[in-house]
């Protein structure tokens, strides 16, 4: 774990949270969404594949997209990091098990089922799948705007 830390302090991150697949940090004043890829042992291939779909999803510019503002890998961990903004607003996931005592409008519950098909739309017209799509990786940024992530699980048509 001292390496972890030492690496992402290298790069500059103050670790704020941590779970066993995402790390909250905070960088300059900013606060950050860090993705804990595992990587496969001894395989250049499946490392080349995810830089280069990080890559593709760097430069793509849409609102309904979680941001992506660096990556890097930690070899002593066998860990890829994605850093991507951080979306303050909570998951789909969260949204629903609130609903019972808060019921959202229809019109909104279609709102959010169209921003969620535009950004699939994007990442699909990229050449790239998203293979982990569930409620937890659906965001709302403070604003309530819908932010598509779960990036790590991207992969090439």
């Amino acid at each position: 774990m001292g390496q972890e830390q030492s690496k992402l302090k290298q790069e500059g991150y103050v670790e704020t949270h941590k779970t066993e697949n995402y790390i909250i940090a905070t960088k300059d004043d900013d606060t950050f969404f860090i993705k804990r890829v595992p990587l496969p042992e001894h395989s250049k291939e499946a490392l080349a594949t995810l830089t280069s779909e990080i890559q593709i999803l760097q430069q793509l510019e849409y609102p309904q997209l979680v941001k992506i503002k660096n990556s890097f890998e930690d070899e002593s961990q066998k860990m890829y990091y994605v850093v991507m903004e951080n979306c303050q607003g909570g998951n789909l996931a969260d949204k629903i098990r609130e609903m019972p005592t808060e019921t959202p409008r229809e019109s909104e519950i279609l709102g959010w089922i169209a921003e969620i098909c535009m950004a699939l739309k994007v990442i699909h017209e990229a050449a790239l799948l998203h293979k982990d799509l569930m409620p937890k990786n659906v965001l709302f940024t403070e604003f309530g705007l819908i932010c598509l992530g779960g990036f790590g699980n991207i992969h090439e048509k």
